[in-house]
């Protein structure tokens, strides 16, 4: 199955479980963390999952993904460091924010065919 459809039906299932809504913040950037982390496994063939989000970069660039999206993503993954690991308490409104970015980061560098598309198609959270 496509990278993608996995991560979309992953951060479908966290919006369901609401861990936003129940103010587990740490637990929900620990999860959506690790959404983004194995769709850039996935898709990019990048060991995201056993890097830090500094050694992440030079992978990312390595592997030939859009500089702006590099930067975008290094950003939102040290964003979400903070947040699990400095004890850094973003309120439910930018955690929601931080879930659609996944979404839309995904959204944006997904598999497409010649047609510009992989098949399925979703909708956003």
């Amino acid at each position: 199955r496509a990278a993608h459809l996995i991560a979309f039906e992953r951060l479908e299932a966290l919006k369901r479980e609401d861990p936003i809504g129940r103010g587990e913040i740490e637990g929900f950037y620990v999860a959506v963390t690790d959404v983004v982390r194995r769709y850039i496994r996935d898709r990019f063939a990048v060991d995201a999952i056993d890097m830090t989000t500094e050694e992440l970069e030079p992978a990312m660039i390595g592997a030939r993904i859009e500089p702006a999206e590099v930067v975008r993503t290094i950003e939102y993954l040290a964003h979400a460091d903070l947040a699990k690991f400095a004890k850094l308490h973003p309120d439910a409104d930018r955690a929601t924010s931080d879930l659609d970015e996944a979404w839309s980061f995904v959204e944006r560098t997904r598999f497409r065919d010649d047609e510009g598309e992989s098949g399925e198609r979703e909708e956003a959270p």
